[in-house]
């Protein structure tokens, strides 16, 4: 099993009094969940973001985001990029909500996108690479190239001082709906592989305007092959060595 789309979640700009926090709802994981993906997007000159932080099914906003790189920013906006890995969520349907902290300035605005992803059993997810670039002016954004080790996911954000989605379209799996925030523009998308490649992120947008995209490449680590069902009409499961081996050094069973 290679990562799978749990949950994804986008909200409207938002221009709130000064230090009132943006939270995003909308979000579920499982106890299968091992990846958590949060894009914060601002105008510059205008907001500043200070804390990033989740909740579990309503709890206190304790799980702190860590931040992959640098935040991308233009001349006109700026797109951060923030990550829990294997945040070891224990139900089936846990609600998730984002908060991000933050201060204004002449009337200032925030948005923010997010997506949760399962992978299989017994397994955990580590960061491959990340990366950032800019424009001040230019069409079809992009990140940078960035290594993929297979099973693995790219997840990107796009911010653009254009005023209007028309003519913006993911060149991979969009996520959320792009969105039009009054002044600007913003949207995630992500890219899956089996094979260890190299892959920059981009988007179509005839419109030529300041941009600022953001990437995480993630792999999936552990798991194992499942071991014979039966030997001998014995539940494998319930077996813990086949003559004096234990089961785990044990690769094959009469070439099973």
């Amino acid at each position: 099993m290679a990562f799978v789309l749990k949950s994804k979640a986008s909200g409207a700009a938002s221009r709130a009094f000064f230090g009132t926090p943006y939270v995003l709802t909308g979000l579920t994981a499982s106890s299968s969940s091992t990846l958590l993906v949060v894009f914060v997007f601002t105008r510059t000159g205008a907001a500043v973001a200070t804390s990033f932080n989740y909740n579990v099914n309503g709890g206190t906003y304790s799980n702190a985001l860590t931040l992959a790189g640098t935040v991308a920013s233009s001349s006109e906006g700026s797109c951060g990029l923030y990550y829990k890995l294997n945040p070891n969520f224990t139900g089936i349907n846990d609600t998730i909500n984002i908060q991000i902290g933050r201060q204004f300035f002449n009337g200032s605005y925030i948005a923010v996108m997010a997506s949760i992803y399962d992978t299989a059993a017994s397994t955990t997810v580590e960061v491959v690479a990340s990366g950032s670039d800019t424009s001040t002016g230019s069409t079809n954004p992009f990140a940078p190239t960035l290594s993929m080790i297979a099973p693995g996911i790219q997840i990107n954000g796009l911010f653009s001082g254009h005023s209007s989605t028309s003519g913006l379209s993911a060149n991979n799996t969009a996520l959320s709906t792009p969105l039009d925030g009054g002044s600007f523009v913003y949207a995630d998308q992500y890219f899956l592989t089996a094979t260890a490649i190299n892959k920059s992120m981009s988007w179509t947008f005839s419109s030529s305007d300041d941009w600022a995209c953001n990437s995480l490449s993630v792999k999936e680590v552990g798991g194992s092959t499942p071991f014979a069902e039966t030997l001998n009409g014995i539940d494998a499961s319930k077996l813990t060595n086949v003559n004096s081996i234990p089961k785990a050094n044990i690769s094959k069973v009469n070439g099973v």
